[in-house]
């Protein structure tokens, strides 16, 4: 069988303790490694007797799980680094230089020539680095740091723990939101999922809650929250399907309560808010009440038609007569915004009516600018 490792398997394996930088690596070094090696080899030559593999070194240490950058670009978080056996020769280590440099920079696979490879890179994908080394040869003594440039900026991104972000249309909506302490993203003009994460990073909050304004974002704020995530921040979204349940959302908002707890609050306080809306109909179409035809008037209750009228009907009368179904299994706070074609005075309208039919109830009512609804109403 195999001789046992001499002295210098001995010597090497206690570098690490010899050097600072080798102790926080948790490596031996690598010319003493080089050095062994030749002497393994010169020792099989003259005896005729192969020398065992040194056993493996001591695991790698906590306090080396992140490095200093020392070359390659900052666009890549994690060094790898892995020995490698039975590797192809050059063609099967160009393979790999290939394969790896597709991945990241600072791409090294070095022979011993005696069949062992160190291979080394800086990227983001860890495990395709690893399993580029598999594809190669047997990899071991893997090796994974996250630069501490990397740590530090994660750590100093975060300015505020929370911060809530709603999206919404129309110019006074947007500044009764900014009031009441929320980010806004204006969606009066087409929104991508670049526009939402610039918005979500720029709060440098490290917990955000997202509240949409409609159902219309759902697949650019989608993408925008799993990028968010990915980077390291925690971004929630709460089912909202209004303006006014944003806003309802919004205030049971409360930074004192950790993070989850203010999260469930406000998805209960939208959930318990019914959603109407007083709008002109685009199109001919067929609905539970009826056909509609372009420029009726709609009563929409959580998103079905629930009244049709003439556009030649009375607004007020349309909006009163929504208000008094919305309130008809309970309420105690009626919300409403005001559109951009919403008539002048009808603010009053309501508040009238709601005196005399629902005196118990409370109205707020807002200009909210909104250009595709005449009304949006919120019944709590």
């Amino acid at each position: 069988g195999p001789a046992p490792p001499g002295p210098g398997a001995d010597a090497l394996a206690d570098t690490p303790r010899q050097l600072a930088a080798l102790a926080r690596a948790g490596v031996v070094d690598a010319g003493g490694r080089g050095l062994v090696v030749l002497l393994d080899a010169l020792a099989a030559v003259i005896t005729g007797q192969a020398v065992a593999p040194a056993p493996a070194g001591p695991p790698v240490p906590r306090d080396a799980l992140t490095t200093a950058r020392e070359a390659g670009s900052p666009e890549f978080e994690y060094e790898v680094m892995y020995l490698l056996d039975g590797v192809a020769g050059d063609p099967g280590a160009e393979r790999l230089k290939a394969a790896l440099g597709a991945l990241g920079d600072c791409v090294s696979v070095v022979g011993d020539g005696a069949g062992l490879w160190t291979v080394h890179v800086h990227c983001n994908d860890i495990g395709a680095a690893v399993e580029a080394g598999v594809e190669a040869g047997r990899p071991h003594r893997i090796t994974v740091a996250r630069f501490a440039d990397q740590v530090e900026a994660q750590a100093s991104r975060f300015t505020r723990e929370r911060a809530v972000v709603v999206l919404v249309d129309g110019p006074g909506a947007v500044e009764l939101f900014r009031s009441e302490g929320a980010v806004v993203l204006d969606t009066g003009e087409p929104v991508t999922a670049a526009d939402v994460l610039a918005v979500l990073t720029g709060t440098r909050a490290r917990h955000v809650t997202v509240l949409p304004g409609g159902p219309e974002l759902r697949e650019p704020l989608d993408d925008a929250v799993a990028q968010a995530c990915a980077a390291g921040q925690d971004v929630v979204v709460v089912p909202t399907f209004s303006p006014v349940q944003a806003l309802a959302a919004l205030a049971v908002h409360s930074p004192s309560r950790r993070a989850g707890d203010d999260v469930v609050a406000m998805a209960e306080a939208a959930a318990a808010t019914r959603r109407g809306e007083v709008a002109v109909s685009g199109r001919e179409a067929i609905t539970w009440v009826g056909r509609c035809s372009p420029g009726d008037l709609l009563g929409m209750v959580d998103g079905e038609v629930v009244l049709i009228e003439p556009g030649s009907a009375d607004v007020g009368a349309l909006a009163c007569r929504l208000v008094d179904r919305m309130l008809a299994s309970g309420g105690e706070l009626v919300t409403v915004l005001l559109g951009r074609g919403a008539p002048s005075g009808i603010g009053r309208v309501l508040e009238d009516h709601l005196r005399v039919a629902h005196p118990e109830v409370e109205l707020a009512a807002y200009a909210g600018g909104q250009p595709d609804a005449i009304l949006v109403v919120g019944v709590e």
